[in-house]
């Protein structure tokens, strides 16, 4: 639908994988991470931090629970609730514009 986008799995938030993220950095101006857990104090937070330390101009949109409550429900229904479900994650995919874009879960 005329994205340009790549998918990275990042693993685990610390340590951070630096060589891969300076790949990233270098490569797209605008980076969605997916995470099936807390926003705040998550990859997301952690990745945008990255970018801003060495300097990259990238826009870091994170997808995952916000700091709420969430009721209960199956696994499919809980990430629709929070917004990071397929539906959503290309959405905002879509929404990041026509410009370079990579995914990171």
């Amino acid at each position: 639908q005329g994205v340009q986008a790549a998918h990275y799995d990042l693993r685990f938030v610390k340590p951070l994988d630096e060589t891969l993220l300076d790949e990233v950095g270098r490569r797209f101006r605008h980076v969605v991470t997916v995470e099936d857990g807390a926003l705040r104090g998550g990859v997301g937070e952690a990745v945008a931090a990255f970018f801003n330390e060495r300097g990259y101009d990238v826009r870091v949109e994170s997808l995952g629970i916000g700091d709420q409550w969430v009721e209960h429900g199956t696994p499919a229904q809980l990430h629709a609730l929070c917004g990071y479900d397929e539906e959503s994650i290309l959405r905002a995919l879509l929404e990041a514009g026509r410009s370079s874009c990579a995914c990171g879960a």
